[in-house]
């Protein structure tokens, strides 16, 4: 199931902060709870106040570990990460297949959107569609993409443009990783392995 907050605790958690801001306002301009006309009037200010909180939750406060697991699903994945990518594609002369090439994915992330850029020395790619999958269940949790990928002008005649999409298995702990598989329309597919490299966006095969 694609999701990013538990349902049930974020449900408990904004109706809670909502009564509770509501209560301190109504604290603060001396309104009885009881005079409901008046304490309803004061609505718009409870969405005032949480308006701000919700926008810096969803930019920046899911990642705090405080809420990591009870309350935000999906793993933190903002970064760049550093692998390799291995194709199942045969030269047509020699019939071998190539070795692995160095690749980077470059990740994006807020608490409701996901971008991913991934960059080899001869190609860049971008997401179009991007989602993580969380399987509680099973205990699973996936970055799927679609994308479009662009070579470098000097490799066009052996590399052409096109679209592809890929499924890589969130493996966290100590080491954070991202294994998975690819596959594009121009009938070729691969496996992909990268490990978390650092915080934040560098710029690599320039």
């Amino acid at each position: 199931m694609n999701q990013s907050l538990n349902f049930k605790w974020a449900t408990g958690l904004i109706v809670g902060t909502s009564i509770l801001v509501w209560v301190v306002i109504l604290f603060l301009k001396g309104i009885d709870v009881p005079s409901s006309w008046e304490a309803i009037k004061e609505v718009p200010s409870v969405v005032g106040w949480l308006s701000p909180l919700f926008i810096f939750f969803v930019k920046w406060g899911w990642r705090f570990p405080i809420f990591k697991g009870w309350l935000v699903v999906v793993p933190d994945l903002n970064g760049t990460w550093k692998g390799s990518l291995q194709t199942n594609w045969r030269n047509p002369d020699t019939g071998e297949v190539p070795d692995p090439i160095d690749a980077y994915i470059v990740i994006k992330q807020s608490l409701l959107k996901l971008s991913c850029v991934q960059m080899t020395r001869e190609s860049k790619s971008w997401s179009s569609s991007s989602a993580i999958n969380v399987d509680s269940e099973n205990q699973i949790k996936t970055l799927n993409y679609v994308y479009t990928n662009k070579p470098r002008v000097s490799v066009h005649d052996r590399s052409s443009a096109h679209d592809g999409a890929c499924s890589l298995d969130i493996v966290e702990g100590g080491s954070s990783k991202l294994i998975g598989k690819y596959w594009t329309d121009r009938n070729t597919k691969g496996e992909m392995h990268f490990d978390f490299f650092k915080k934040g966006r560098i710029e690599v095969f320039e």
